[in-house]
């Protein structure tokens, strides 16, 4: 399998334009490999921006290292690291150069000057350069040194300090004899024009990469015409994410709550996908086989929720789905519970249970209420999706109750409204918050999220559940609504709300 450093080569030589983002973190790495760019650009100034360091060689190689191990263990694309003069002399150089190839870094690229470094942005007119005769022997220790194919990339910033076009070819050719892979020739110019001049007088075959940070209206195919094999954009993750965290900031800030940001957030579930928490969760149900549970999975028919996806299955179908679902979570036994459904007084449906599915689930209780593996999951969908029921499984809490937040109350069905506590928290995962009421009672103004129809209980929440539904059987021979023994409920043990984007699905 070609390694990372192998592949980046590839693409500088490549027929194809070679595309590089910026990345500091490895979400950020993430998120670039996921939009599709060929390789990272691990930026010197986004990574002590990130620490909030100034881009003045403050933040730490070992820092940096440590780094690199996080993005480079779940991302796949070459990263190129933007490793500024090299932290010092030749020999600090080498140093990086060893301990870079060990951890299978693709590229490495050192500018041409004094240490410490300055940014390029920053008085670049006071900067000065090392000689040629000093840069060249730094790249002659780096490709001595480097025990694989690690690119060595030359920088030259010729351009950036205003000394001319003459001087920046002359460095380049002496960096590409001294044996550098590739040359980045930095600009601060308003557009293209540098880059194409000089390209016009380059006569060496090492490729050649551009950072428009300062030309961004170039369009790549102009780029790519000037024969550049590499466009780096060097920043532009950072200052993006760093706009939109000022602005939330500040909106909760001024707001006193969260309220109306769910449209500009990403759901949580998107966070533990990009943290490959289902593939932990998956290992714990290999590897830990003590902790499996015994799950009791109360199936509750409903009628489609107004606004979400319905799906024509018949009851066995849904235990079908249910039975392989639940599979690597351990012994599980799906319950189908008849249940009815009667008018509330603005005519819209709740669900109810009789007599006869009281009974069934009682018997199903009274068996398990004393085991302290059991957990009971109460549901009206008819499928979730893996990272829901991971989720449910998460949690240690007695009982639980899903809540779609997303959706604006004045479309909830009255019996499917939910308040809580905490409601300046809406959708914030460390923000605890507990079920007060559910149901046509709570009024809008205080409806909270809409019920997915989702429960889950476990040790002393089993036995609260079967408690209060004796007590309520016992009190009346009519249909027990859902809402009413949810309420009932309340009173006995603590329900905690954790909020969902989606990922059910319901039965017409």
């Amino acid at each position: 399998m070609p390694t990372s450093a192998n592949r980046l080569r590839e693409m500088l030589y490549g027929s194809r334009i070679a595309t590089l983002i910026e990345a500091h973190n490895t979400l950020s790495a993430l998120v670039a490999q996921e939009a599709g760019f060929d390789a990272i650009w691990l930026s010197s100034l986004t990574m002590s921006c990130a620490y909030g360091v100034r881009d003045s060689n403050e933040l730490t190689v070992e820092h940096i290292l440590d780094n690199i191990e996080y993005i480079t263990e779940r991302v796949h694309i070459p990263v190129l690291l933007d490793a500024d003069t090299g932290y010092g002399g030749f020999n600090q150089f080498r140093r990086l150069v060893r301990r870079l190839c060990v951890r299978k870094v693709g590229g490495v690229c050192i500018e041409d000057k004094v240490f410490p470094k300055t940014n390029s942005f920053i008085n670049p007119t006071s900067q000065k350069l090392i000689s040629i005769d000093e840069f060249c022997g730094k790249i002659r220790a780096g490709c001595d040194t480097r025990t694989d194919d690690l690119i060595i990339v030359a920088r030259t910033e010729a351009l950036v300090i205003g000394s001319g076009l003459d001087e920046a070819l002359l460095r380049g050719r002496a960096y590409s004899d001294a044996g550098a892979d590739a040359l980045l020739v930095h600009s601060r110019a308003s557009s293209f024009d540098e880059i194409a001049a000089f390209m016009k007088e380059w006569d060496r075959n090492i490729p050649i990469i551009c950072v428009p940070t300062t030309y961004a209206d170039t369009p790549i195919n102009v780029i790519q015409e000037a024969r550049i094999s590499a466009v780096i954009w060097a920043n532009h993750l950072l200052r993006a994410s760093l706009l939109a965290m000022q602005q939330t900031a500040c909106y909760i800030l001024e707001q006193g709550n969260a309220h109306g940001l769910e449209n500009q957030l990403v759901p949580l579930n998107e966070l533990w996908r990009l943290q490959n928490v289902e593939e932990l969760q998956s290992a714990e149900h290999r590897y830990v086989t003590s902790s499996k549970l015994e799950t009791i999975l109360l199936y509750l028919p409903s009628p489609p929720i107004v606004d979400f996806y319905t799906s024509p299955l018949t009851s066995s179908d849904v235990i079908t789905r249910w039975n392989k679902q639940l599979k690597s979570f351990g012994e599980s036994e799906i319950c189908n519970i008849n249940t009815s459904t009667r008018a509330s007084l603005n005519d819209q449906h709740v669900l109810c249970l009789d007599k006869n599915s009281i009974v069934q689930i009682q018997s199903i209780l009274a068996r398990i209420a004393s085991s302290t593996n059991a957990f009971v999951i109460l549901t009206t969908a008819t499928a979730l999706e893996d990272y829901l029921i991971n989720l449910i499984y998460s949690y240690h809490c007695e009982a639980l109750i899903l809540v779609n937040a997303t959706q604006s109350p004045e479309k909830i069905p009255s019996s499917w409204c939910v308040h809580c506590t905490n409601s300046s928290g809406l959708g914030v995962v460390d923000t605890p918050k507990q079920l007060l009421k559910i149901g046509h009672e709570v009024s809008y103004e205080c409806t909270h999220g809409m019920w997915t129809g989702i429960m889950s209980f476990r040790g002393h929440g089993i036995k609260a559940l079967y408690e209060e539904l004796t007590r309520l059987s016992s009190n009346t021979n009519q249909l027990i609504e859902i809402n009413e023994l949810i309420n009932s409920l309340v009173r006995h043990v603590e329900i905690n709300v954790v909020y969902v984007n989606g990922g059910w699905e319901f039965a017409q």
